[in-house]
């Protein structure tokens, strides 16, 4: 039975199949293209080097759709061990995707894996964008705690760098309430011979700086992209006039640079006690560093840096900022004074 163009409904949504391909003698229909790098792609069977997409499948039944999955189209055939580390990492995370199929091709790698409800990062911060809603300190802080703790288990568990974090690789689960990454398809790119790909256009923003000047990167590079994640859902924007990680390409070494501290961008957005001020300020100044040799030399580090940081924060946004305290107090006096009026 063919299915192409068939439309089939799933938990009261209808999808069309644009296509089918089969991964380990399992048909799986391509129901909805999540996202594409290069102009080939697997429904016209021109999937040539460099062809990246991932997209919404499922395994097609006679009349309906099975348990919906994620199909991700890798350019490079992935070496056997790499796809043995790669199910390592997510057995071992609960939150990441646990992959059901992969296959290698003759210049490509085919990976089916769990769809994990929810919507991509980028779309939600989109649609935070949109409603002029700002994310709170808080929960800003409570999402990249999270993230910190999966790039530093990801390090550890396979001696590898992301290399390629940005909003369109992690989706905001509606279930969990966590940031869920979804594309480790970059961490098997040697870091010294990244593809031009990655150093383009949106993808160099969110690159560390020296990814952007053809250097070696590490696990510190990860840690620079990973705040520029926390500093867009505070600011909603890029650090560094917007410049992101390609700012290192404008710097001056001689003169000093044009664009706002990040501490005083966000303080734009959030009321901030004055103490916790200098403790985000001293933070932001250390994993925003151009030189990866300022930032923290551990994940550990970071991570410490990162739950003290996160206490620090959340206790003075219970308290309130200086500023709040004293409308507080003003407050209270008012009322106070009122209270001996009615009384004389």
């Amino acid at each position: 039975m063919s299915h192409q163009n068939s439309t089939f409904r799933f938990r009261g949504r209808r999808y069309q199949v644009q296509g089918r391909i089969t991964v380990r003698h399992r048909t799986y229909g391509l129901l909805q293209l999540l996202s594409r790098r290069g102009s080939a792609s697997i429904v016209r069977d021109d999937c040539d080097r460099g062809c990246e997409e991932r997209w919404l499948v499922s395994e097609l039944g006679q009349k309906t759709l099975r348990e919906l999955r994620s199909l991700q189209v890798l350019p490079e055939r992935l070496s056997r061990q790499k796809l043995r580390v790669l199910q390592q990492l997510t057995d071992a995370n609960p939150f990441a995707a646990a992959i059901i199929d992969c296959e290698r091709r003759d210049h490509m790698t085919l990976i089916v894996s769990q769809w994990i409800p929810g919507e991509s990062l980028s779309e939600w911060l989109r649609r935070q964008t949109g409603s002029r809603r700002r994310v709170s300190l808080h929960e800003a802080l409570r999402l990249y705690r999270g993230l910190v703790r999966a790039l530093s288990g990801f390090h550890r568990t396979t001696g590898l760098v992301h290399g390629d974090i940005h909003p369109d690789n992690f989706v905001m689960g509606s279930r969990s309430k966590w940031l869920i990454p979804i594309d480790y398809g970059s961490a098997w790119h040697a870091l010294d011979a990244m593809s031009q790909r990655q150093t383009q256009g949106f993808r160099a923003l969110w690159a560390a700086p020296e990814i952007n000047l053809g250097k070696i990167g590490d696990q510190r590079s990860d840690q620079f992209s990973a705040t520029l994640l926390l500093f867009v859902m505070l600011t909603g924007e890029l650090p560094f006039d917007r410049l992101g990680g390609r700012a290192a390409c404008f710097a001056n070494p001689d003169s000093e640079p044009f664009w706002e501290r990040p501490t005083d961008v966000i303080l734009r957005y959030h009321s901030i006690s004055h103490s916790a001020t200098g403790s985000l300020s001293r933070f932001l100044d250390q994993v925003l560093a151009a030189d990866p040799q300022e930032r923290f030399a551990t994940d550990a580090a970071w991570m410490s840096a990162t739950e003290q940081l996160f206490r620090q924060l959340t206790e003075s946004s219970r308290k309130g900022s200086l500023f709040d305290q004293l409308l507080k107090m003003l407050r209270t006096l008012r009322n106070r004074g009122r209270d001996i009026s009615s009384i004389e």
